[in-house]
């Protein structure tokens, strides 16, 4: 035998050789679940791809479910839905909380509204207090002994490592500030405008605006 007619039948061999493993190999498609029992699929392609019987590796499945599918040999399987991308936990925002709310309001005021909400990890909005006890006049530079408002409940309490300072406001005319303290919760009085008293019957506003952590 010459070697050209044997260089011929080796590539005859090799091109048969390499048909035959295209076949044994797997083929990986996407497919739509068609019916759910018994299964059947359709595979992504030409319209006219037919529906075809298949065995799940992955549990029973929904009619319409889009699905990923291996062909090895005569068998058509499924191995399920395709694991949907981790996304990024959302910002919690409870929106703006008006009630149930466990403020606990210290003796001297009551509670009158609160309107407060948490976006991320910040603590925004107002808390309003009637004062109901003796009236409070700051000295000549403003001081007030620290007089004790509330206390915020847990998950909505200054977090931030340290104390904040918080705006008060009565009727849009009287002014004093206030602090937040991250120890604790508490919200306390500090110091006002010279002159100025915090009467009995006064409805004071803070103006809460303080991180969680």
């Amino acid at each position: 035998m010459s070697s050209g007619l044997i260089k011929q039948l080796l590539e005859a061999v090799e091109v048969i050789v390499h048909r035959e493993v295209a076949k044994a190999v797997s083929h990986e498609k996407w497919a739509t679940v068609i019916t759910a029992s018994p299964l059947t699929v359709k595979q992504d392609g030409p319209a006219d791809n037919p529906t075809i019987p298949a065995t799940s590796l992955c549990g029973p499945l929904l009619a319409g479910a889009r699905v990923f599918t291996q062909k090895m040999g005569r068998t058509i399987y499924v191995y399920g839905p395709p694991t949907p991308p981790e996304l990024p936990t959302p910002p919690v925002d409870t929106g703006w909380i008006t009630t149930g709310l466990d403020i606990v309001v210290a003796t001297g005021w009551e509670m009158s509204s609160y309107r407060l909400r948490q976006m991320g990890s910040n603590i925004i909005g107002q808390v309003a207090l009637t004062r109901s006890g003796e009236t409070l006049t700051p000295n000549a530079a403003g001081n007030l002994t620290d007089n004790l408002m509330c206390t915020m409940p847990a998950g909505w309490r200054n977090g931030s490592g340290s104390n904040g300072q918080l705006l008060l406001a009565c009727s849009g005319i009287k002014a004093a500030y206030g602090r937040a303290n991250a120890s604790d919760g508490t919200i306390q009085l500090t110091h006002g405008i010279p002159a100025v008293s915090i009467a009995q019957t006064e409805v004071w506003v803070i103006t809460v605006d303080y991180t969680l952590d």
